[in-house]
């Protein structure tokens, strides 16, 4: 996460804008948080719990931080956090790369992880554990600018300008169960369910045995915040920051997919059986 929080942030056009009382540190303990601001000014927050899901992450997304007064002047009110929620004994729950959403990680525990980010595009992040105890799993997440299809800065209905990758797990203690989230394009704006948002890059091997190709598409962004007269989501844009590996066996973990042209395009990154992502190789 500190690799996250430096490259991210060292970027142009992104900035460090605010953290805990040492959540700026090379480690970043249980209960510290950063905040990064994008070239538009939108916001992230990610923390680490210090609670029974220790080492687990949240992320909070808004337009407006509150630097002075550590605190956000606006969120938006169906980011990640906001749609993972609490367990039973009011718990925050979060995420991490073990099988039981914090309570099975540590630090010092081996990770091998990928880390992609564009000044313009946005940014992606893939963590693998491989202690081998048997509580091993992954996760992506991500932001990428939209490419808008038409100014949705200027609706009556907000929207992020960032789309959000989500492949992790979390876990609730009270039941004992395991909720993966495999949130391809998440918009924070958005209320209910991401079905709305789903349309997304899509990659596969190609069936036909006369090429050995690995086809994809660019995401395709709709947000349920616009619907036309027939009361589909509109589309509000598109990027390239990742796709959403759909090959099953057909394609390996770490395979690299090139163009015509022998260029890195995508690596995939499916380790476990949460993140099935391929990230972009800019």
């Amino acid at each position: 996460m500190a690799a996250l929080r430096d490259k991210v942030s060292g970027m142009a056009n992104w900035s460090l804008e605010d953290t805990s009382a040492t959540g700026d540190a090379e480690s970043i303990a249980d209960g510290e948080w950063f905040v990064i601001s994008t070239p538009n000014g939108e916001c992230f927050r990610i923390e680490t719990l210090a609670n029974n899901y220790d080492g687990a992450i949240r992320m909070e997304h808004g337009p407006d931080w509150d630097s002075a007064n550590s605190t956000w002047a606006d969120r938006y009110a169906h980011d990640v956090a906001a749609e993972t929620g609490t367990d039973d004994y009011d718990d925050p729950m979060g995420y991490a790369p073990d099988n039981k959403g914090g309570k099975n990680i540590q630090e010092g525990d081996s990770v091998s992880y990928y880390l992609d980010y564009s000044d313009s595009d946005g940014w992606v992040f893939y963590v693998d554990r491989n202690v081998g105890d048997g509580h091993d799993e992954d996760m992506a997440i991500g932001m990428a600018r939209l490419a808008e299809t038409w100014d949705i800065d200027a609706a009556a209905n907000r929207e992020s300008n960032y789309a959000v990758l989500w492949h992790a797990q979390c876990y609730d203690r009270d039941y004992d169960d395991r909720h993966p989230r495999n949130w391809t394009n998440f918009l924070s704006a958005m209320p209910g369910t991401q079905s709305g948002s789903t349309q997304h890059g899509r990659g596969q091997v190609n069936p036909d045995n006369n090429y050995a190709n690995y086809t994809t598409t660019d995401n395709v962004v709709c947000s349920g915040q616009y619907k036309n007269n027939a009361g589909n989501d509109a589309i509000i844009g598109t990027h390239s920051m990742w796709v959403r590996e759909e090959s099953g066996d057909d394609a390996s973990h770490e395979d690299t997919i090139q163009d015509d042209s022998a260029n890195n395009l995508y690596k995939l990154c499916k380790a476990h059986n949460i993140a099935q992502v391929g990230i972009a190789m800019e």
